[in-house]
């Protein structure tokens, strides 16, 4: 059976989902995001990044200026919160992002959707972990969910969405940036909204258990990295990073202590593509 959904982003663009339900109870999704024909403008410092690095600022470098940026492309799930166990063919053992990835080597990993949790003392999106080949989500039992990408993918299991990081509709103020006297008298929430992050704190994040919001509280979050606007065939958890590179079959020693995982198992046994 094929299900295919599409979405008209309010840029503009399309986000088309489509779904494979094969006989055997696997679930191919592959995904098209098409561009806009724009060019990026061309932009100069940011207003924050020139006062950080103390470069001289033009009237030009005060405006905010729109440009042609997707900050990801993927899909989102929630599973049961029993499903918390993580095991993944990598780069780890920590976080790490595109922009922060070769220090951590490729390997077959295990940890925890409560361990994958990294609590900035600002709250923000964390726990990702990048080029992934496939990544399996497990109870106690070794049961559970297996995603094997076409080629690599990027990913976090946390137990909060990223709406509990950085929320609009967090109960703190603003952060302003008050570079002026002029700035500080003209504080506006409706301008800020949507705009400004809101001032959160570590101390805020209570991460979602069973008790607060039943069975189903393990929030899982699959995400492609940061790519331009053009046309991309996605992986099988509709997000890609762009990369070119094949997935392989783990032919590396495990990493700390093993667990009985059937499912991580029959990932690693998985033959490669021709």
């Amino acid at each position: 059976m094929i299900l295919t959904a599409q979405y008209a982003l309010p840029a503009g663009n399309d986000y088309i989902v489509q779904y494979t339900v094969h006989a055997d109870g696997v679930v191919h999704v592959g995904v098209r995001f098409t561009p806009l024909d724009l060019a990026a403008r061309d932009t100069g410092p940011s207003r924050d990044g020139a006062v950080a690095t103390s470069q001289p600022r033009t009237e030009a470098d005060d405006v905010r200026k729109d440009r042609l940026d997707v900050p990801r492309i993927g899909l989102r799930m929630r599973l049961p919160a029993g499903l918390h166990r993580v095991t993944y063919f990598g780069r780890g053992p920590g976080e790490n992002y595109v922009d922060r990835c070769m220090g951590y080597p490729v390997g077959v990993y295990e940890t925890t959707a409560e361990e994958m949790y990294v609590p900035y003392v600002r709250p923000q999106e964390n726990g990702h972990r990048s080029d992934t080949r496939w990544f399996a989500l497990t109870d106690a039992a070794g049961r559970g969910l297996l995603v094997r990408a076409d080629e690599t993918v990027g990913f976090n299991a946390l137990r909060n969405s990223v709406e509990d990081f950085d929320s609009e509709e967090a109960d703190a103020p603003y952060q302003w940036n008050n570079f002026s006297k002029e700035e500080i008298a003209a504080h506006s929430d409706d301008a800020a909204r949507n705009r400004l992050r809101k001032q959160t704190h570590v101390n805020d994040i209570s991460l979602r258990s069973a008790s607060t919001c039943g069975r189903r509280a393990s929030a899982v979050t699959t995400v492609g990295e940061r790519v331009p606007s053009r046309r991309l065939r996605s992986s099988p958890t509709g997000s890609m990073n762009g990369d070119s590179r094949s997935s392989r079959s783990p032919d590396i020693p495990k990493y700390g202590k093993r667990r009985r995982c059937p499912i991580a198992d029959s990932a690693a046994a998985m033959p490669e593509k021709p």
